[in-house]
């Protein structure tokens, strides 16, 4: 998936004012590994692993950001879009969404992990989001092993972890 259509962050003169202005700030330059990062990013993709190390002086700098209830996952700042004079890509604000509903979602598992949570109060949680809607996250955790059900149908009780 793309972040923001067919450009690339290394060909956006805005983006790399961006990072040139941290750099001069930082007294610093760039590495091939930050480039590798930030490309990942850019591209809404999990960094590879090896690359992880790199992250934390972006993330120190706030380059990047975590996505909220994700774990390794990233998006280019907030900053970066406004210091370009662009507006978020709406691919990108669908991501955001969707992880902060995710995160919610496990949240109140995690609260509520000694009895369970049955559908109907997890819909609560997110009431502009149908029932269907709800039912695609909640298998989004499980896939993910966050997440997982015990029983059936209208008996099923959510609970986090595997």
């Amino acid at each position: 998936m793309n972040g923001c259509g067919d450009h690339k962050p290394e060909r956006e003169p805005k983006f790399l004012s961006f990072l040139e202005n941290i750099a001069e700030e930082l007294r610093e330059s760039f590495s091939t590994q930050d480039w590798l990062a930030l490309d990942q990013v850019h591209r809404l993709q999990r960094v590879d692993p090896e690359l992880q190390p790199d992250l934390l002086a972006l993330l120190q700098h706030r380059i990047i950001e975590p996505l909220r209830g994700e774990t390794e996952s990233y998006i280019l700042s907030p900053r970066l879009y406004d210091y370009a004079g662009k507006q978020m890509p709406v691919s990108l604000h669908r991501e955001i969404e969707r992880a902060a509903y995710k995160a919610t979602l496990l949240e109140y598992l995690v609260a509520n992990q000694a009895v369970g949570s049955q559908l109907g109060e997890l819909m609560k949680l997110l009431p502009t989001l149908s029932r269907r809607q709800v039912q695609e996250l909640l298998k989004e955790l499980r896939d993910e092993g966050r997440a997982h059900p015990i029983g059936r149908t209208r008996t099923v009780r959510w609970y986090p972890g595997q």
